[in-house]
């Protein structure tokens, strides 16, 4: 089985996304699994390096990405709900046998993954955990 192992929100070794990341991915390699990660684009080089992970997204789950300070946060989300939908979809393509597994998710992440899924033909949707 074919795993993408999706993490927008892990930027350093501090807290559960690498932890998450190394616990999760290690176990399905050892079963035998063959696992892509991808991470978001300012991941340091050192965990890039541990994890194997492609730099892909290029919205952090953390980032603010409007300062609007009326509807900043409606933009913001817009934006980083489609440009993730984008971003997951580089990863392609993907078989109904896959396994696309996102790890941490923020609204703005959940929509892009509900996007990018609409988006795919009943054959070509990977099962899908978030």
């Amino acid at each position: 089985m074919r795993v993408c192992y999706v993490d927008t929100g892990m930027v350093s070794e501090i807290g559960h996304h690498a932890t998450s990341c190394r616990l999760i991915t290690g176990a399905l390699r050892a079963r035998g699994h063959d696992v892509t990660v991808a991470s978001w684009v300012g991941l340091s080089p050192e965990l890039r390096a541990e994890f194997q992970a492609r730099p892909v997204f290029q919205h952090n789950t953390y980032a603010a990405a409007d300062t609007d300070a009326l509807c900043g946060w409606l933009a913001g989300y817009f934006v980083s709900s489609q440009v993730t939908s984008q971003n997951i979809a580089s990863l392609g393509p993907f078989a109904a046998a896959d396994l696309l597994y996102v790890n941490s998710v923020f609204p703005a992440q959940l929509h892009a993954v509900y996007n990018f899924l609409a988006g795919l033909p009943d054959g070509a949707r990977p099962q899908t955990v978030v």
